[in-house]
């Protein structure tokens, strides 16, 4: 008889780095000669648990989904001011002044000379920022594809928020910068994600924080 680790709350930070980094999923055995591939499929679980508990999949989701809110917001905005001035320049033959300064949130500055009006200078003023502006449409589609993938992956069980052993280390190494004790041998998977969520559950508090206190 065999038996193996299949929770992340027994799991120890250095048996998942083991399996995640190095393949050693060996290190999961307690008892016996399980087979690899239930021993892969034991990984595979406690993974699982560990982008649940760590919070990392919805913290990215999140940051994604409000980037891209934002993304979408400058376009429509640059797309919208383009038409109405066009539309203004058509049949008055001067832009909508009150409307000049709704690009200006985005480092874009436009200036009517009410006593040397030059249309064509504010033409072509309005097909640079356009040229400019591409590129956000070009970050657009790849942050949308990046948060399509990355629910796929979720919805498979393939997603990994830390790809790499230098991105585990680094997060393990901020962990304890904020005081949290981690001992790789002790420490199980299941505490390790919750400090994790503390810890981005704490930053999340203090950029509100900061936030409100810019308001007032």
């Amino acid at each position: 008889m065999s038996s193996y680790i299949t929770d992340a709350a027994d799991c120890t930070v250095k048996q998942f780095m083991d399996c995640a980094f190095k393949e050693r999923y060996k290190v999961l055995v307690l008892e016996g000669e399980p087979a690899m591939e239930d021993l892969r499929k034991a990984h595979e679980l406690i993974h699982a648990q560990w982008v649940d508990l760590s919070g990392l999949f919805e913290t990215r989701e999140f940051e994604l989904s409000a980037y891209i809110r934002s993304l979408e917001g400058r376009i429509n905005t640059i797309e919208k001011f383009v038409e109405l001035q066009k539309a203004f320049l058509a049949e008055f033959g001067l832009p909508f002044l009150p409307g000049l300064s709704i690009v200006k949130r985005y480092g874009h500055s436009f200036y009517w000379d009410k006593e040397s009006p030059d249309e064509q200078a504010f033409l072509a003023r309005m097909e640079k920022m356009i040229t400019k502006e591409k590129r956000y449409e070009v970050e657009l589609k790849a942050k949308q594809k990046e948060l399509f993938d990355m629910q796929r992956k979720k919805a498979k069980g393939e997603y990994d928020p830390l790809q790499s052993r230098k991105d585990f280390v680094v997060m393990l190494n901020r962990l304890q910068q904020a005081k949290f004790v981690i001992d790789k041998n002790v420490t199980t998977i299941e505490e390790l994600g919750l400090m994790v969520k503390d810890l981005r559950d704490q930053q999340q508090e203090e950029k509100a924080q900061r936030t409100f206190k810019k308001k007032w």
